[in-house]
């Protein structure tokens, strides 16, 4: 270059333009909607119809590499194998899945073995070993959880080997067990909640929580309050970028989240709850200018180190089974509870709060919350949204096992079966919650009526001290109601057998 040319001609030529903030953030939200345009709920299987059949070449490959070894034929096939993810945007499954993978499929060769169906070659599996290995692992003592992941894995191989079918899903999994002697329990991990999780629901204050957090770790405190407000995973949290997914009336949630589906979040219908998502959005835009990728991160911490911080203050804080008895997870449940309360106007029946009959004559409300539900976290199937909210025939066997307690509770104390009719008392029914077997706080009375000839000051004495005695057996506060002239029992009553012998003691 000659001395009297510009220096700075080439630099000028090679610079790139400048982009503005709003052209990436268009450019952002464009990406957001091409993405959540190719969201369908069969998608699902789309994509697995499309691998079926993938590895038959490569099993052929391993048979003739490594004859009648089918553990090295499992390594051949693993390292050579593509093995994409059936959910979510297209990709290849995580390392752990593979890793998962290959465990299950080495440890069936051996174990075929043990179960007296040995082979030779992987690619043999089919229908009876799966179940052979099934009955295998339920000899063993697996898990369920265990057990769910080692069938899917199976279910996977088979199809991909080109045998579709081999295994099957779902309720026809379960009646083929059935049928064949395996106890459909040891498989299938519990999904249905018997409680809520819901931080409300447990006596925590989300609110009150959050605020506490505030003032010494503002940004963990924003983290817990997007999870509240929008439903949000703990990845999903620290993985959004509030500007970009913000559309107004409604979030769009694409990174971080389960399997790469994406999904919106509606905004609340409720005035008041509306206003304070919105001005929650707002505080989260301004803190995650901070971070280069705008997102509610620390500058300077990789996301995998920024979710080790988020779970370390957590426990900093005290959100876990053991100190408050609630995780951040819960904040989850109790989005997923405020809406399902929302859109039918009954509380979820992991609450136990009131009977299964309700739901069932709400049924079609019920079943389009559930829906509703299902969509706003990311699921799209009704029956995953009973691992937050319960079932009703869940609900059902609960009520009846809490009832069952009270009345053992009470009949098989023979100092308080003699207290009840010592005390002159003809009938007795515990009533209100513990009579139709629902969920009681340590804090709910334990509400109780009793029938009785007379009402005379004796009788009302003698009642008295029955209710200080059920004071000190139940350990909670008591009401007892005094019926007389009338024996119909009440609509909630549940009513304690009083046997004639101690009729006669008295």
């Amino acid at each position: 270059m000659e001395s009297g040319e510009p220096k700075s001609s080439t630099k000028a030529k090679d610079a790139k333009p400048v982009i503005s903030m709003q052209e990436r953030l268009d450019a952002s939200r464009a990406k957001m909607r091409d993405i959540l345009a190719g969201k369908k709920p069969a998608n699902t299987r789309e994509m697995k119809k499309k691998q079926v059949g993938k590895w038959a070449g490569l099993v052929q490959k391993a048979k003739e590499k490594y004859q009648n070894n089918a553990i090295r034929q499992v390594h051949f096939i693993l390292s050579n194998g593509d093995l994409q993810a059936a959910t979510g945007r297209a990709r290849k499954v995580g390392e752990k899945s593979m890793t998962d993978m290959g465990d299950t499929l080495s440890r069936a060769a051996v174990e075929l073995k043990e179960a007296g169906m040995p082979i030779r070659n992987i690619g043999e599996i089919g229908k009876k070993h799966v179940l052979a290995l099934i009955k295998h692992w339920e000899a063993k003592g697996n898990k369920c959880k265990t057990m769910e992941t080692k069938i899917s894995n199976m279910r996977r191989f088979c199809e991909l080997i080109n045998k579709p079918g081999a295994v099957p899903t779902r309720k026809q999994l379960y009646q083929w067990l059935d049928d064949n002697g395996v106890k459909v329990h040891h498989t299938r991990h519990g999904r249905i909640a018997d409680t809520s999780h819901a931080w409300t629901a447990t006596g925590v204050s989300p609110q009150k929580v959050i605020e506490d957090v505030s003032e010494n770790e503002p940004l963990f405190s924003l983290i817990l309050e997007l999870q509240l407000a929008f439903g949000l995973r703990k990845k999903e949290s620290i993985s959004i970028e509030p500007r970009a997914s913000d559309e107004g009336t409604k979030m769009i949630i694409t990174k971080g989240t389960k399997g790469g589906r994406p999904r919106t979040v509606d905004f609340d219908s409720d005035p008041v709850v509306f206003e304070w998502q919105r001005d929650l959005v707002e505080r989260a835009k301004v803190v995650a200018m901070q971070h280069p990728q705008r997102r509610l991160c620390k500058p300077g911490l990789t996301q995998k180190q920024m979710y080790t911080w988020v779970t370390n203050q957590a426990t900093k804080w005290g959100l876990t089974g053991k100190n408050l008895g609630v995780t951040m997870h819960g904040l989850r449940h109790e989005f997923v509870a405020r809406v399902f309360s929302q859109r039918c106007g009954l509380p979820p029946p992991a609450e136990g709060a009131i009977p299964a009959e309700v739901y069932e004559q709400n049924a079609e409300a019920v079943k389009q919350a559930r829906l509703y539900v299902s969509e706003q976290v990311g699921h799209w199937r009704e029956d995953i949204t009973s691992s937050y909210l319960g079932s009703t025939p869940r609900l059902k066997k609960l009520a009846r096992d809490r009832m069952g307690e009270w009345v053992n509770r009470v009949e098989r104390n023979a100092d308080v079966m003699q207290d009840i009719r010592k005390s002159g008392v003809e009938r007795f029914w515990l009533v209100g919650k513990a009579g139709m077997g629902l969920v009681m706080l340590p804090e709910t009375p334990l509400a109780a009526m009793v029938y009785v000839k007379s009402h005379d000051q004796d009788s009302l004495g003698r009642v008295k001290h029955l209710q200080d005695r059920l004071v000190q057996v139940f350990g909670r506060k008591v009401s007892i109601a005094i019926m007389t002239g009338v024996e119909d029992s009440p609509s909630d009553g549940l009513e304690i057998h009083i046997p004639k012998e101690f009729e006669k003691a008295v």
